[in-house]
């Protein structure tokens, strides 16, 4: 796949996530006004606790099958049959663990339920969209991705809306597990075996487990780097901080989604793809960096300034106190895209046992920030800081330990700090000229930050050309 194919694989996922972004925010305003802090924090509470096993669900099927898409024929029934065990493990895993809390947390035990019971459901469409990626039928995964988030924010929606509270949270998995199985059937096709293949045997199964097995502890590493750090504050705080936190942290997440799951969709399948070129697999990873650094870092600043009034004037202040925790978290945007990224290459060269130690790595950081902060402060906003500082200090280790997959990290890291240094040099400007006026502070700000980095147009085609050399 060339880079023009990469554009317009990426530009069909872009679209369909930023409609279906646009659709969850829609969907958090309703629910926001619906439900309560405490609401969300049983929720937040059951993600976590649920996390690594939700994240082993497809057995790491998916990326096995992208990298290995000439064997997709050959060994689909194996792959079938496997997510399939894997994900009727994990539903016995969560109803064990939803079990106990019947009748104190009944409301923590439904929706751990919930969660589990939806993982045999889910099995089928996560082999058939993973089918659609390595056909490069993004447009198919783009489709299913609008009308599955379309359906999971409106179930929730009426769901709150009837009365159900927290409880709304364990219907809509149900429903959005099985249209994803009957879209992704429908877009996908019946899953043709290969006649001449073999028949499966156990063997088979225990050398796939072998070859899984980093990808699904790092997938698992992953889910706690995002939904860990609920239980971290969940663990040291009360529910309504964890619901406030979770809250802030969820609208950041719709933000950043559109470009995230454009990278996690289209990025590793380009890269494989170019796994006998690496010097073109480089370059091309090094200008997604740079498309991340010079538009997400100026994206960001221009949230940050607007999230409060636009959180004030949507909520009509029932959720202001989570206002300063969504400003902090919002400049943790680019650093998500980037590491993001940097999995995809990752992915794409197949290093499975080092994905699991970063990803790791990054998950217990982020957590152990997120305790440190919770345990001694308390507040949401220190949360915050304390999760903005460390992903700022991972993503520069992160981009460093790349000079081991050939990647020239002294130029990625100078991508970043120019980039970081014109939007922060613009901002100080526009507040020094603009006032006290958010919107006034957030036109100057931009203008002066695209002044900056096309004044700076050659600077970032030496830097870039540096990238495209380094392994010739």
């Amino acid at each position: 796949m060339t880079s023009r194919s990469a554009i317009d694989g990426m530009t069909w996922v872009f679209a369909s996530n930023t409609l279906a972004r646009l659709v969850t925010v829609a969907g958090q305003v309703v629910v926001g006004w619906l439900l309560v802090p405490e609401d969300f924090g049983i929720y937040a509470l059951a993600l976590s606790m649920s996390a690594m096993i939700t994240a082993l669900r497809n057995g790491g099927i998916g990326q096995i099958m992208i990298q290995r898409a000439d064997e997709l024929h050959a060994k689909v029934r194996l792959y079938r049959n496997y997510s399939l065990a894997i994900n009727a493990l994990g539903t016995l895993i969560l109803l064990a663990m939803a079990a106990p809390a019947f009748g104190e947390r009944t409301s923590l035990a439904l929706v751990l339920t919930g969660i589990a019971l939806s993982l045999p459901l889910s099995a089928p469409s996560l082999i058939y969209r993973s089918r659609l990626i390595v056909d490069r039928n993004f447009r198919a995964v783009a489709s299913m991705t609008l009308w599955s988030t379309l359906l999971w924010h409106a179930s929730i929606a009426l769901l709150a809306f009837a009365g159900l509270g927290p409880v709304s949270f364990a219907i809509a998995p149900l429903l959005q597990a099985s249209y994803e199985s009957i879209a992704g059937r429908r877009y996908a096709g019946a899953l043709q075996v290969d006649p001449a293949a073999h028949k499966t045997q156990w063997r088979d199964y225990f050398l796939l487990f072998a070859d899984t097995r980093w990808i699904m502890l790092s997938s698992a590493a992953l889910a706690l780097a995002t939904n860990g750090v609920y239980f971290a504050v969940s663990a040291l705080t009360d529910t309504r901080t964890v619901g406030i936190f979770f809250f802030a942290f969820q609208l950041v997440l719709a933000l950043s989604m559109p470009v995230y799951s454009a990278i996690e969709t289209v990025l590793p399948t380009v890269l494989s793809s170019l796994n006998r070129d690496r010097s073109q697999q480089v370059m091309l990873y090094a200008r997604v960096v740079r498309g991340i650094a010079v538009a997400g870092i100026p994206f960001s600043i221009v949230c940050a300034l607007l999230l409060p009034w636009l959180m004030n004037l949507v909520w009509r202040g029932k959720w202001d106190i989570a206002a300063p925790a969504a400003q902090i978290l919002v400049t943790c945007i680019p650093v998500w895209l980037i590491v993001n990224a940097g999995r995809a290459l990752i992915d794409a060269r197949g290093l499975w046992r080092v994905r699991f130690w970063v990803l790791s790595a990054y998950a217990v950081g982020g957590i152990a920030m997120a305790a440190v902060a919770s345990r001694y402060h308390g507040t949401v906003e220190s949360i915050a800081i304390a999760l903005a500082v460390f992903y700022a200090l991972f993503v520069a280790v992160f981009v460093m330990i790349q000079t081991r997959l050939g990647v020239p990290w002294r130029s990625i890291l100078l991508v970043l700090s120019v980039a970081a240094a014109i939007s922060i040099a613009a901002l100080l400007l526009a507040l020094g000229m603009a006032g006290t006026s958010a919107v006034a502070v957030m036109l100057l700000f931009v203008g002066l930050a695209a002044v900056g980095n096309l004044l700076l147009r050659h600077t970032w085609q030496d830097i870039f050309f540096t990238v495209s050399t380094y392994r010739r």
